[in-house]
């Protein structure tokens, strides 16, 4: 039996009271192995794991989106897409305004300028070529053309400039350049232009035959002879026509741009 306390009552084995006890236990069952006794002992005793506890998270329920809420996102959205306007506005280049003018082109039926003018033996490069004195009375058709530019200028009385991305619309034909200089018939302001000197590293032709075949031509110099209303190509002239391709044999060689097709003529070779 164990003492009891008056005050407390019964009181607990000491714990090597205990383990004694526990080892005469078993040294009476015949078992001599104390340290693995020992060791049993002390993995349910001290060394026994503490157990853990595992907690739950919390789910959170998600709070429902208000309408200050939806107001305050309209806010900050309205603000972010202001602010990138402004950013783009400043460096947004502003669009080059650009000088048009319409213009009557002078052009004459080659059936009646052959007595008076050899079509066939165009200006000289970079010439062009007036009107003779009988010419004036021959019947001549006026093609109102439009030009647009970057810039406009008068460098002479009956002569106007445009500069910088030129493009010319013909009723027959369409042409980019870099520089157009018009000649005018007279210094009046609407006097019909009789021909015309397109400069550029990039000069293109479109132009589309009467038979409906197109023909896009290159050339560094484009020169508008009243005769016909034809177009010489000079500097290094090329056309492509379909599933041809034209080019001169000579550097100085030309190429003719016909209302009915084209012509190659070429200059003298060494």
């Amino acid at each position: 039996m164990t003492p009891s306390d008056p005050d407390t009552g019964p009181k607990s084995p000491a714990p090597d009271d205990l383990v004694d006890a526990l080892l005469r236990e078993h040294a009476r069952l015949g078992n001599l192995d104390d340290e693995g006794l020992l060791a049993s002992i002390r993995a349910r005793t001290v060394a026994r794991p503490l157990a853990t506890v595992e907690f739950a998270a919390p789910r959170l329920r998600p709070r429902a989106t208000s309408r200050r809420d939806w107001l305050q996102i309209a806010a900050i959205v309205a603000l972010s897409l202001t602010v990138l306007g402004l950013f783009l506005s400043q460096r947004a280049v502003a669009p080059q305004s650009r000088a048009s003018q319409t213009h009557r082109l002078v052009s004459l039926a080659p059936e009646t300028v052959t007595a008076t003018v050899q079509t066939d033996l165009p200006a000289p490069a970079g010439q062009i070529a007036p009107l003779p004195a009988s010419a004036t009375d021959l019947p001549l058709s006026l093609a109102v053309v439009s030009v647009s530019a970057q810039s406009q200028s008068h460098p002479a009385p009956g002569r106007l400039l445009y500069e910088g991305d030129v493009v010319l619309h013909h009723p027959d034909f369409i042409l980019t350049a870099d520089r157009i200089e018009l000649t005018a018939a007279g210094d009046e302001a609407d006097a019909p232009v009789n021909a015309f000197v397109a400069h550029g590293e990039g000069i293109r032709v479109e132009k589309r035959t009467t038979a409906g075949l197109l023909e896009v031509a290159h050339a560094t110099q484009a020169t508008y002879d009243p005769a016909g209303g034809r177009l010489i190509l000079a500097g290094g002239p090329t056309l492509t026509a379909g599933n041809s391709f034209v080019q001169p044999r000579s550097a100085d060689g030309i190429i003719v741009l016909r209302a009915n097709g084209f012509e190659v003529i070429e200059g003298q070779i060494p």
